[in-house]
């Protein structure tokens, strides 16, 4: 699928939504800033915000900001980016002065804060041409393969100057088995809502392992020159080490179960939400589960560190496709509309709270009743060999 089907397939998703105009909007967003109910206040808002999705549609069609996908910003990604940007101006800007959505979506600081969430360093300037297209050379800057942006910078001169996609491509000399066998597999590799996670779940503890990372430097490194610290400093030293790096299985449950749910509330229907905070704290009782075995005067922690890593990502995964079955299916305890918001969510996340933790303890009662470990040692056991299979020359050249 282009990334022209994918915008097109996502406004399809609104067609039976009711389009705004600018009054409208502004007659929405100012009942909702003006009554105290919380649930109230949130159908006013989604009203306005599905209502001007078109808004949204137009931005990315006339802009072909969708164009600019790759691995690092795929189509979907950017479209998601767009749609929370103008859901915090439609909250956030005062509509009062404003005659029409050109006003809104046209400033430039809509623009920047799209780059900026997008992780673009350079900001993308506009062409005088009437076409309103972003500058070819700026737009590159999305890609990360020097020759990919190459072609790009072809191809989006040539669609600028008017020639179809079609003679475009011809023109490339990028023959059809090259595309499929280059494009095709890395892109459904680097779209895979789960290895984004992974990849998404684990930078974001970077900052508790690049921070424990400094005090072993200090407790270990003067060892080898024949420095000693005194046994209270040292001590203090891998303390701080091993409350910050040797739970860093238990930080990436949670991030990982939060950059999923994220991932997975794009494609939800229209008001069926994850919460993903909800979906950390269950990530972090399940792994707990998976990873800790209880010893006299407390637990053990071995697998609470980078032991445990494998048994974080299967609890979040568990954890966040438990919470969207329940979601999809409404298996939520719902309360009446009087009831606060905040109030209602905990409410509606008492279920698949308690299933997706329920279901990891059926795991870990199976796998201790049949190995007699943890469930973070036996994965580590079993996926042994392939560590193994790896290191050497064959493995690597496979890897590569």
């Amino acid at each position: 699928m282009n990334n022209e089907q994918i915008l097109e397939n996502w406004n399809l998703k609104f067609k039976d939504q009711k389009k705004l105009n600018i009054e409208e909007t502004k007659k929405l967003i100012e009942l909702a800033n003006i009554t105290d109910d919380e649930e109230l206040k949130k159908e006013y808002f989604n009203q306005a915000i599905l209502g001007t999705q078109h808004v949204i549609y137009n931005y990315l069609k006339n802009s072909k900001l969708y164009l600019l996908s790759s691995r690092e910003n795929p189509t979907e990604d950017i479209i998601a980016t767009v749609y929370e940007v103008w859901m915090e101006h439609i909250k956030y800007t005062d509509l009062k002065d404003k005659k029409n959505f050109d006003s809104i979506i046209n400033n430039k600081k809509f623009s920047n804060e799209v780059i900026k969430k997008l992780g673009v360093k350079q900001s993308l300037q506009k062409t005088r041409k009437k076409s309103d297209m972003y500058e070819c050379n700026n737009a590159a800057l999305f890609l990360s393969n020097k020759d990919l942006a190459k072609y790009f910078i072809k191809y989006y001169t040539a669609i600028n100057a008017g020639k179809n996609e079609e003679e475009v491509l011809n023109e490339l000399n990028i023959s059809d088995d090259v595309k499929k066998n280059i494009l095709t597999f890395f892109e459904k590799i680097s779209r895979n809502i789960y290895l984004g996670a992974i990849r998404d779940g684990f930078l974001a503890a970077m900052p508790a392992i690049l921070f424990s990372s400094i005090f072993i430097l200090i407790a270990a490194v003067p060892e080898i020159f024949g420095f000693y610290w005194p046994e209270e400093v040292s001590n203090w030293l891998w303390k701080v080490y091993n409350y910050s790096m040797g739970v860093v299985g238990l930080l990436v449950s949670a991030t990982t179960a939060r950059c999923l749910s994220e991932s997975v509330n794009r494609k939800m229907p229209q008001n069926k939400v994850i919460n993903a905070t909800s979906t950390m704290l269950a990530s972090i009782v399940g792994f707990l589960l998976l990873s800790v075995s209880s010893i006299e005067g407390g637990f053990d922690t071995t697998y609470m560190g980078t032991k445990g890593l494998m048994a974080s990502f299967v609890s979040a995964f568990i954890v966040v496709n438990v919470y969207k079955f329940c979601v999809l299916r409404d298996l939520t305890i719902k309360m009446p509309k009087e009831v606060p918001g905040t109030i209602s969510q905990t409410f509606r996340d008492i279920i698949p709270f308690g299933l997706s933790v329920f279901i990891i303890v059926l795991i870990d009662l199976a796998v201790r009743s049949t190995t007699g470990v943890v469930f973070a040692e036996a994965l580590i056991t079993l996926l042994q060999p392939l560590f193994t299979a790896a290191d050497g020359y064959l493995g690597i050249a496979i890897i590569w």
